[in-house]
C-alpha cells in the first residue's frame, strides 16, 4: 500500500507542461510559453481563461528579470 496518492481532480493530463526551453536558459520565451498555455486552456474550456496561474517564487523571479 502507497502511502502518498496521486490526485488530478478532473484536470486534463494536456494542461500539465514544461517549457521548451528552461526559463531560466538562454533563449527562452517564458512570457510567450504563459500566453500558449493559456490559449491552450481557453480552447478545451469553452472560451473561459484560467482564472489563476499558481507559480513558484523562484520562477516569478526568472519572470521578473526576462528581457
Amino acid at each position: 500500500m502507497k502511502w502518498w496518492e496521486t490526485v488530478d481532480f478532473g484536470r486534463p493530463a494536456g494542461n500539465t507542461v514544461t517549457a521548451p526551453v528552461l526559463w531560466d536558459q538562454a533563449n527562452a520565451k517564458p512570457l510567450d510559453n504563459l500566453i500558449t498555455w493559456t490559449e491552450v486552456f481557453k480552447a478545451g474550456n469553452q472560451g473561459a481563461m484560467p482564472g489563476t496561474i499558481l507559480t513558484s517564487r523562484r520562477a516569478l523571479m526568472v519572470l521578473m528579470r526576462d528581457p
